[in-house]
């Protein structure tokens, strides 16, 4: 009696891991390739995520992506790994590699890098940021490259026609370059370190050691 006990209890434990199993194997659906018109007429619902090639002829959405990101506009709910191409992109987590286009959005932090005519982080961007307006609102560590470049604080290189910074360690070329503490070189038309003891605003070459 005891036998058939114990076999008993092994049997529902087994039973039971299986269930665990299945319930944490359908929480992470995650598939090979995601074909999107427009969300929801996709092949994969948004609720899942794609590891390998994501292809949205309009708009796709989906959870997660690791992989290539190819369309007009590429919408991802959670964290972003690859490289990634469209007039929009859209990241509401992280994004460690590439993504570029006409308008790029990334709500976390980026390792990597962000461009486009409009390239906007709302995090850290570790690695660097391009295109005609560029606005990070968190730390850069790297390099920006545009016309408008913006972020709270800037560990690197800004080149662009305006750069602004909250602090700056490195340097700043462009025609107007404004911090408010500067630890480095800024060379441009009209150079601001407001915070500055002597000679805060000064052309051509500011600097700050």
């Amino acid at each position: 009696m005891k036998k058939i006990w114990f076999m008993f209890a092994c049997l529902t434990m087994c039973a039971g891991l299986v269930m665990s199993s299945a319930a944490i194997a359908q929480e992470e659906e995650i598939y090979p390739v995601q074909i999107s018109l427009f969300n929801p007429a996709q092949i994969f619902p948004q609720d899942t995520s794609i590891s390998g090639l994501r292809i949205n002829f309009i708009y796709g959405l989906n959870e997660n992506v690791t992989g290539l990101d190819l369309g007009i506009a590429n919408m991802t709910n959670g964290n972003f790994k690859g490289l990634g191409y469209g007039l929009i992109n859209y990241t509401k987590g992280n994004v460690t590699g590439e993504q570029g286009g006409l308008v790029t959005f990334v709500e976390g932090d980026v390792i990597g890098a962000i461009s486009g005519l409009v390239a906007i982080g709302q995090g850290d961007v570790s690695g660097g940021s391009a295109g005609f307006v560029n606005y990070v609102n968190g730390n850069v560590s790297g390099a920006m490259f545009g016309g408008l470049n913006y972020s709270s604080n800037m560990e690197g290189l800004q080149l662009g026609v305006v750069n602004y910074t909250e602090e700056m360690d490195g340097f700043q070329f462009g025609l107007v370059n404004w911090t408010a503490r500067l630890q480095g070189l800024q060379i441009g038309l009209l150079n601001i370190a407001s915070e500055k003891e002597m000679l805060p605003i000064l052309p051509f070459v500011n600097a700050a050691w």
